[in-house]
């Protein structure tokens, strides 16, 4: 993996967050304005080229911003990335759906629904080979990323043949949260996904575009974990 200094470690850092927000080419003068780095506009738009340079971003030719690679966002979820605790009121309504829930595995449909809408990506759980459940098809189209109707047809096709990929996923997912993404991703190279093993052909995979907030996933796959999973398997 390719080695940055501090300050381009704070600069990508704040590329990729600010394009995971908008889904917007990052320009020189916004990270200028909102990052909170003492740094000129002259300075980050030299920076900006070195960083691209190095293959962790890129820009789109009808743009002067950039966005991350596979290898920004790479070096983000490994070295950058903030997962942060979930607030304490989504805890709090996690929880009750839980416990309004007949029992763990319903729980565990009503609880990823839910997270599926608050952070715009699909949700597949797979209990084992032959018990596949997913929701939030909805949520994940209305990305930007889904405005062009090929890549809407593109990603339905994932789903399609979900049973078939899941020895795939068992192989690279751990019983700890494992973010995938782009090539390493069995779903698809345009793929993003935070998931998790549970018991033997467990899967639990929050899956966006490669732009998705890892970060928040990341915290929502931990709260299962802990409120879910801990509960109901011996892991």
């Amino acid at each position: 993996m390719v080695e940055l200094n501090q300050r381009q470690r704070e600069l990508l850092r704040a590329v990729v967050d600010a394009y995971i927000e908008s889904a917007e080419p990052v320009g020189s003068q916004s990270i200028a304005r909102k990052s909170g780095l003492d740094l000129s506009e002259a300075t980050i738009r030299n920076e900006l080229r070195d960083l691209e340079d190095l293959g962790v971003l890129t820009h789109p030719h009808t743009s002067a911003g950039r966005i991350p690679t596979e290898e920004g966002y790479k070096y983000y979820v490994t070295n950058l990335m903030r997962p942060n605790s979930l607030r304490t009121n989504t805890r709090d309504e996690m929880k009750q759906i839980f416990s309004s829930a007949p029992d763990n595995r319903v729980g565990m449909k009503m609880g990823v629904r839910y997270v599926s809408d608050l952070i715009g990506a699909a949700v597949i759980v797979a209990w084992d080979r032959n018990s596949l459940f997913y929701a939030g098809l909805s949520s994940l189209f209305s990305e930007p990323e889904f405005h062009d109707f090929s890549r809407v047809a593109d990603f339905s096709r994932v789903f399609d043949h979900c049973e078939e990929r899941l020895p795939m996923f068992l192989e690279v997912v751990g019983f700890e949260p494992t973010i995938l993404i782009g090539s390493d991703n069995p779903f698809g190279a345009a793929c993003g996904t935070v998931a998790i093993r549970f018991a033997e052909n467990g899967l639990l995979a929050f899956m966006g575009p490669m732009r998705m907030d890892y970060a928040r996933a990341f915290s929502f796959i931990n709260f299962f974990k802990e409120e879910i999973l801990n509960k109901q398997y011996d892991r």
